[in-house]
């Protein structure tokens, strides 16, 4: 509704995706909305093996991991005191993951498979923005 308003007001204008909205719909917005669900899902589940303070500890790695993924897919430039930042914050986290007093294991893993879900999500859709 809010984007029929505003082409309505001519504030922005909507181009069409193309000829075949079946390839936009499976091969771009499919997979970001399964990774949105899937970083949804198993980060609510997490809650249920770890508590609130090892979860946030274990998500303040999440920007490193997005990082790496996009330097691995060659949207992002790196330098050494980017890589020697990305580290301290990957290890850090792991590190303070590693020695919680409650950590279980299934948790850690739930906790992990979220992350990867969101990391794959923010660079699917930073691929996409990148072609429009």
């Amino acid at each position: 509704a809010l984007t029929r308003f505003l082409v309505a007001v001519r504030l922005t204008n909507v181009r069409p995706v193309g000829n075949k909205p079946w390839d936009f719909a499976i091969f771009r917005a499919l997979p970001v909305g399964v990774f949105a669900a899937g970083s949804l899902c198993f980060g609510n589940m997490a809650y249920m093996y770890l508590d609130t303070g090892s979860l946030q500890v274990m998500k303040a790695g999440t920007p490193g991991l997005l990082f790496i993924v996009l330097v691995a897919l060659g949207e992002e430039a790196m330098s050494g005191k980017t890589v020697f930042l990305i580290l301290c914050m990957v290890l850090g986290s792991i590190l303070s993951a590693y020695h919680l007093p409650q950590a279980s294991l299934t948790g850690l893993v739930v906790q992990s498979v979220s992350q990867l879900c969101e990391v794959a999500q923010c660079a699917l859709v930073q691929l996409f923005l990148r072609q429009l």
